[in-house]
């Protein structure tokens, strides 16, 4: 299911294992994922990393700074042969339901009036034509209209009328089918499942020369754009991926003919953004899981570390009393040979060596502990 690279995500994964077998995760190929870190500018392992952090000698991993105006790529997994089945659907129960509903479905009646219309198909309406008296188009000669109490549409004014017979019959039928229209932030919305679902209607616009022109008017091109009439309707999937058919256009057979299949899609629409929902709640999770182990490892890592360099002074202590020791008990010996037994101020000196090597005995009544405190090695 496509998605966009999350860049602090990207950084993070790729120093935890090679590319060629994280790549594997996104269903890419490693140059693919190279690139795509080039391009989002999140720093990689150089060529021979594994290979020393294997040995112990890795190098330091470089910060990623910020990017402002970072670009957002998508994520495209390329097919491969060995491709298997489709996964099971995350919220089939969604699906089913969605198939459930549209059972209800009887036939659509196209609606012609355009008098008694829907509230937000009215709105439609009357911003489009506000927008014609005001002369506003792009330059595609299309006329826009979007908001939270209207349809989407950017259509030519000849098109108004069919987009207001379509938009409407389709408002009949949703709330024949018990189904809300609501206002959304994506523009007037179906409410099914107790999801909102966007669709927008658009017209194509073709190129044609110029052939009249008025002798007062600057043209900065030669040509003009036309539109053609052939309209299309689309489900908004902004804000979640659909893999099925979400778009319809004119062809052999008009949209109106084909309103079902658009009302069956929109209503599997629900079930698609539940599916996406679910989708990037597991992908948190196994993030989320994938990152309380390494900090585990972490944990034990610094541990194994902390006991290392335990043994290490621990060893150092005994090798120091031990050599101080036999030193001592050297001039203890060559004294006795040639003096004695000790006396003076040799004997305090005596006394007082002793003492010192007994305080600093590192096997005192003092062993290494297995667990180490949190403390010491935070």
């Amino acid at each position: 299911m496509a998605e966009y690279y999350d860049r602090e995500k990207l950084y993070k994964e790729v120093w935890e294992s090679p590319m060629i077998e994280f790549c594997k995760i996104y269903g890419v190929s490693d140059v693919a994922l190279s690139k795509t870190c080039k391009k989002l500018k999140v720093p990689k392992p150089p060529v021979g990393y594994w290979a020393k952090k294997a040995a112990g000698k890795a190098p330091t991993k470089p910060k990623m700074y910020p990017y402002e105006n970072a670009p957002k790529l998508l994520i495209r997994s390329t097919p491969t042969p060995n491709d298997k089945e489709p996964e099971p659907r995350l919220v089939p129960e969604a699906f089913a339901e969605a198939e459930t509903l549209f059972q209800k479905l009887d036939t659509v009646s196209v609606c012609d009036d355009l008098e008694n219309l829907h509230a937000y198909v009215h709105n439609t309406r009357k911003v489009f034509k506000r927008k014609i008296k005001k002369g506003w188009s792009d330059d595609y000669n299309r006329i826009s209209v979007s908001g939270e109490d209207v349809f989407a549409v950017s259509i030519g004014a000849d098109s108004l009328d069919r987009a207001t017979i379509i938009l409407q019959s389709l408002c009949s039928t949703m709330e024949e089918l018990g189904f809300g229209i609501v206002q959304s932030k994506y523009g007037s919305s179906f409410h099914i499942m107790d999801e909102d679902i966007t669709m927008k209607i658009s017209e194509s616009s073709k190129k044609q020369p110029i052939t009249m022109k008025d002798p007062k008017k600057y043209y900065y091109k030669d040509y003009e754009y036309i539109t053609t009439r052939v309209l299309k309707i689309e489900i908004y999937t902004g804000s979640f991926s659909m893999d099925e058919r979400k778009s319809w256009t004119d062809g052999k057979s008009k949209i109106e003919d084909r309103l079902e299949s658009v009302i069956h899609q929109i209503i599997r629409a629900a079930a698609w953004k539940k599916e996406y929902v679910a989708y990037h709640k597991k992908r948190e999770e196994e993030w989320q899981r994938r990152q309380k182990e390494q900090a585990e490892k972490d944990r034990l890592a610094r541990i194994e570390k902390q006991r290392i360099s335990q043994l290490e002074d621990g060893y150092k202590k005994w090798r120091y009393h031990k050599e101080l020791s036999e030193y001592v008990n050297a001039i203890k010996s060559h004294y006795s040979i040639h003096k004695g037994e000790p006396e003076g101020d040799f004997a305090k000196w005596v006394e007082w060596v002793d003492a010192y090597l007994e305080k600093s005995n590192p096997f005192k009544g003092e062993y290494p502990n297995y667990d180490v405190p949190e403390h010491s090695w935070r």
